[in-house]
């Protein structure tokens, strides 16, 4: 009894985090959509040239990067030269010039495309892992709703969550990929082991659950076949003399 009583707050405590992460995602879904409008209208307002990259149209806030002779990232904000090597850390300043680089040798288009393809992307993959943790939400409430820890539709939201949470995964390292393309004109996918194993172990579980299932279903069949038993001529006999 102690034990089903831990196992009913589990599911409470596994529902109420479900929900949280659902609303934290359904917000960073809301801005990604908005960043998605913001990124045409951030670009038509920069001028993309070779070993040259300009944000203008904006009242004081010039800004022009460019690279000289010797290779060296100069920055210009409203006409006046920055020290990059006072203002930027060694880190950053090799990643301002990696950036720089990337953007100056592509065009604005194509910069927009990467990006609106990205962040296209990244609302589908936060999308599809807010439905895996509506069915996981689901599993938790059942747990601390109904007595039987291995209900008929726990199997069912366990895969269903290792269902999304993959498709979700493959997003993700396509997301990955069209940034790296982006950013480096090459395609490098990270692969996530710890994602793997988290989903192998709830397709895993999902089938534990079917099988206790399975059983608690045959114990109540046998239970219900014994008490339809007809009685045997013994029993019978039993049964006239407990009466007189």
């Amino acid at each position: 009894m102690e034990d089903k009583k831990k196992i009913k707050t589990f599911g409470k405590v596994l529902y109420v985090l479900a929900t949280i992460a659902r609303v934290c995602l359904g917000i960073a879904t809301v801005l990604l959509v908005l960043f998605a409008i913001v990124v045409p209208i951030i670009f038509s307002k920069v001028e993309i040239e070779k070993n040259r990259v300009a944000i203008v149209g904006i009242p004081d806030a010039r800004v022009e990067i460019y690279k000289d002779k010797t290779e060296k990232l100069n920055i210009v904000v409203n006409d006046k030269k920055v020290d990059v090597s006072k203002e930027l850390t060694s880190t950053e300043q090799l990643a301002a010039s990696s950036v720089f680089d990337m953007l100056s040798d592509t065009t604005k288009e194509a910069v927009v495309i990467y990006l609106e393809g990205s962040i296209i992307l990244g609302i589908v993959t936060l999308v599809l892992t807010m439905l895996a943790l509506k069915n996981f939400g689901k599993f938790g409430k059942n747990l601390g709703d109904k007595d039987e820890v291995f209900e008929k539709d726990n199997s069912k939201y366990l895969r269903n969550t290792a269902k999304f949470m993959l498709i979700s995964y493959i997003v993700s390292l396509v997301v990955s990929g069209a940034l790296n393309g982006a950013l480096a004109d090459e395609f490098d996918f990270n692969i996530n082991t710890i994602g793997i194993v988290e989903i192998l172990v709830l397709y895993m579980l999902s089938y534990v659950f079917n099988y206790g299932h399975t059983i608690e279903a045959k114990k109540v069949e046998v239970i219900e076949t014994k008490e339809d038993k007809p009685k045997t001529t013994r029993q019978r006999k039993t049964t006239k003399k407990e009466e007189k």
